[in-house]
């Protein structure tokens, strides 16, 4: 009797395990702005049109760890004109003298931005419960990143 049990029980888990396979929603297709890439950095800037309106997508590698990738992917939804200004915001702090700090709040985060002279500076993005991630950009990547 426990015998007929198990096998009844387990033939009832393999196929309700079966059932739970279909088919994937449609996936968001983005469309590459910028993109930087080198061995040890990783920067780039998509969009997608959904709902007649732009979501971007920010993905950066986080530079906290050498030995392992840990990406950093910001969704946040912007106008042209939005976007030109978070261009225009990142193309101020590579012209600010060092440790000047701008915050922004982006998607569900914030960006802060601490100027490093030298024609760049540090972009750290924060969200509630989760590790502070954080890449640097130059003044040439920024604007190789806004695809201008």
């Amino acid at each position: 009797m426990r015998k007929l049990l198990f096998i009844t029980i387990t033939l009832f888990l393999c196929f309700n395990s079966f059932s739970q396979i279909g088919k994937a929603n449609d996936v968001t297709k983005y469309t590459k702005v910028g993109k930087l890439t080198n061995p040890y950095k990783y920067v780039e800037l998509q969009y997608a049109e959904i709902n007649n309106q732009k979501e971007y997508k920010l993905s950066f590698k986080n530079l906290e760890y050498e030995a392992i990738t840990d990406i950093a992917t910001i969704y946040f939804m912007a106008s042209d004109e939005e976007l030109e200004y978070l261009y225009e915001t990142f193309v101020e702090m590579t012209k600010l003298p060092k440790n000047e700090e701008k915050t922004l709040t982006l998607g569900e985060g914030v960006l802060l931005m601490t100027s490093q002279g030298y024609k760049q500076f540090y972009l750290y993005y924060k969200e509630d419960g989760k590790p502070t991630k954080y890449t640097w950009l130059s003044a040439k990547q920024v604007k190789k990143l806004f695809g201008k």
